[in-house]
């Protein structure tokens, strides 16, 4: 199996991408979005979460490319894991530079609820070009 990280890199730096702590109404949908760094790529390994309820779910989408990274909204805790457990993903997830990671949280809890969502992984910055 081949990763991003396998390719050839000037630096690979860990990194974590957080979205803001936001405060969804009881019942609420809210869209977030973070933005990839513009001079790396960055491949998530793992995505972590804090709510006030787990009674919400979740949906991930790369702009870029429109995927989403499942096939319906999921509850959060079965996609972030918690605290010193986050969730591992399968194989990395790659999002392009300057791209956006979008997140829908929708509470269900009936009450409201403050999400915070973070991506870990690696900033992969391209070998510099060889000049002659």
């Amino acid at each position: 199996m081949t990763t991003a990280i396998n390719r050839q890199m000037n630096r690979v730096i860990p990194f974590h991408l957080a979205t803001a702590r936001t405060a969804v109404g009881a019942g609420l949908a809210v869209n977030i979005t973070v933005q990839v760094p513009g001079d790396a790529d960055f491949e998530v390994r793992y995505i972590n979460g804090s709510f006030t309820s787990v009674n919400a779910t979740m949906v991930v989408r790369d702009s870029g490319t429109r995927l989403e990274l499942m096939n319906q909204a999921c509850m959060v805790a079965l996609i972030t894991g918690i605290g010193q457990q986050p969730y591992v993903l399968p194989q990395p997830a790659l999002f392009q530079r300057n791209s956006n990671i979008e997140v829908v949280l929708t509470d269900l809890s009936g009450a409201p609820n403050t999400m915070q969502i973070v991506f870990c992984g690696f900033l992969l910055y391209p070998a510099p070009t060889q000049q002659m």
